[in-house]
């Protein structure tokens, strides 16, 4: 154990068109697993790899005219142990039978009898669009380690309870007690508590380290190119306050011609009804990138890129943008960066979490989410926006997606509770 490696957690998010025709039958499929917890169409319990997924369909988009802008899509995204490979592997091995009924309702799939475990890792592969920022907060925490830690707290309070109830430790010292809970841990097969958690191996510090030091090398020879760096700061600053100022008189325009999305009454109700799902819930929200596009896109980029090695070399104990209460979380751009997707694990209700954003992390979603249209209008890139507590709810809930399976390894256990434990094993 002490000679192991850390595995690291990965993360995919496939992104498939429905066949037309298919939705509601590839929905009800969907909460049919969900709500019956049915082993035989989604065995999880088989997925022991798995930290968090979540399986929902994002309906079809259409213009004024109800014509197809862009088809019903099944997405499925999952945060795991090792890396997208290995996983899509064990999927195509262990689930088969589920892989093709779910992704016979989309567009292409050959039959299942031409399938097998290569051509369902393949296809997988092909339909995967990755993520742009991926953040976990227990690096290195795998489903089995969670797991093992949470039952050795739970050991030990029992085993601590037991001898102050029968005064079996009367008199000893704090160091006697560590030792005799030590010599328990070996005889009760614990013994693995007494070794630290694996650490990451050189090769991944290498290459991580190898990584930072040619994208920062980048910039910085862009900046060295600039004969006065401050004149590029100063033109995003003044052109982002000119591209805000204009969305929100287009945003006015589109909601005074009744042009402007706001989920209707019925949906509305049915997404805040499906909010707190449990003690821990997932959040899904889906943008369009606004006009204009070159810009709010390269803005966007440079702001996931920074935030990327800010939650890879600083944002590392558990905490992201000073919120206590996320598992993972990823932003996805997609169809050629015209759409933005954000999706996390958390902690607690919708009300709390959505609150936690606006305290603590106000500024990183105007820089992100700030960038798509509908988004309350920010000023000079981080300010108003989310700062704006019922508009920000509001475009949320306009914005955010039904989700018809979640699925949780440890589903009473809140991160704080790990990252807990995890001190307790120390």
């Amino acid at each position: 154990m002490s000679k192991s490696t850390m595995v690291h957690q990965s993360a995919f998010t496939l992104m498939i068109d429905i066949k037309p025709g298919q939705v509601d039958n590839l929905r009800k499929y969907l909460y049919q697993g969900e709500q019956k917890q049915n082993d035989k169409i989604f065995p999880f319990k088989y997925l022991d790899s798995i930290h968090f997924c979540r399986m929902f369909i994002v309906d079809a988009l259409r213009d004024l005219n109800d014509d197809v802008v862009e088809p019903a899509r099944f997405v499925f995204t999952s945060n795991f142990d090792n890396s997208v490979e290995q996983q899509f592997q064990l999927l195509a091995n262990v689930v088969p039978d589920t892989l093709d009924e779910i992704f016979s309702h989309c567009q292409k799939y050959p039959p299942k009898e031409k399938m097998n475990v290569t051509s369902r890792v393949q296809w997988m592969k092909d339909h995967n669009v990755g993520t742009n920022l991926f953040w976990t907060a227990d690096v290195g925490g795998t489903v089995q380690i969670i797991r093992d830690e949470e039952r050795l707290r739970k050991h030990v309070e029992k085993l601590v309870s037991s001898k102050k109830a029968n005064g079996d430790w009367d008199g000893y010292s704090a160091t006697m007690i560590k030792e005799a809970i030590k010599a328990d841990l070996k005889t009760n097969g614990f013994g693995w508590a007494l070794v630290s958690r694996p650490k990451s191996s050189l090769s991944y510090k290498l290459k991580s380290a190898w990584t930072f030091i040619w994208k920062l090398a980048v910039i910085l020879l862009g900046a060295c190119v600039l004969v006065l760096p401050i004149i590029p700061i100063i033109l995003i600053l003044v052109l982002s306050q000119i591209f805000n100022n204009n969305a929100q008189k287009v945003l006015k325009e589109k909601k005074d011609n009744d042009e402007y999305y706001e989920r209707p009454e019925d949906e509305l109700q049915e997404v805040i009804e499906s909010e707190d799902f449990n003690y821990q819930n997932q959040l899904t929200i889906y943008g369009t990138i606004n006009k204009p596009y070159w810009f709010r896109k390269s803005l966007l980029q440079l702001c996931l890129f920074i935030f990327r090695f800010n939650g890879q070399f600083k944002a590392t104990k558990g905490v992201l943008s000073g919120i206590t209460t996320i598992h993972f979380a990823r932003w996805v751009l997609f169809d050629n960066t015209k759409y933005l997707m954000f999706c996390s694990n958390y902690d607690g209700a919708w009300e709390s979490y959505l609150g936690e954003f606006i305290d603590s992390a106000s500024p990183a979603m105007n820089l992100t989410f700030g960038q798509t249209y509908g988004f309350p209008p920010i000023k000079w890139l981080i300010g108003g926006g989310a700062f704006n507590e019922q508009a920000f709810k509001s475009v949320v809930r306009d914005h955010q997606y039904l989700c018809q399976v979640f699925y949780s390894a440890y589903p009473r256990l809140s991160i704080k509770n790990i990252l807990n434990n995890k001190e307790f094993r120390k």
